[in-house]
């Protein structure tokens, strides 16, 4: 995350913190993929995430955090993703096979809940 905000901060953007709600839902998604061995978004998020106003993600799977964060950077789609106006960002990862799987959720609402019953 600290690489994200060094990116957003060169362009003016608004540190991103992190959320715990956020980054449960994120975690559950990610060891889904993992046990899959593909990856796809979270397609319910709008009705797992609760309370929010607006939501974005990011999924990946890379051999390396390195790889995964020069992958989502040279996509524009998730570059603009994570530059658009958020406060908050989750993010949950699972390391599996030699690879992580990665999903990170963007939330404009400290604490917006879920739909899990967080441990």
């Amino acid at each position: 995350m600290s690489k994200l905000n060094r990116r957003r901060a060169n362009r003016g953007l608004r540190r991103l913190e992190s959320d715990k709600q956020l980054g449960y839902v994120g975690r559950r998604h990610a060891r889904n993929m993992a046990g899959a061995g593909t990856t796809w978004h979270l397609g319910n998020l709008a009705n797992v995430v609760t309370r929010w106003r607006r939501l974005g993600q990011t999924v990946g799977r890379a051999p390396r955090c390195r790889a995964m964060f020069r992958m989502f950077w040279r996509s524009s789609v998730h570059r603009t993703i994570m530059m658009g106006r958020w406060r908050f960002v989750g993010v949950g990862v699972e390391r599996r096979r030699g690879r992580i799987y990665v999903l990170q959720i963007f939330e404009s609402r400290r604490n917006p809940g879920n739909t899990f019953r967080y441990p």
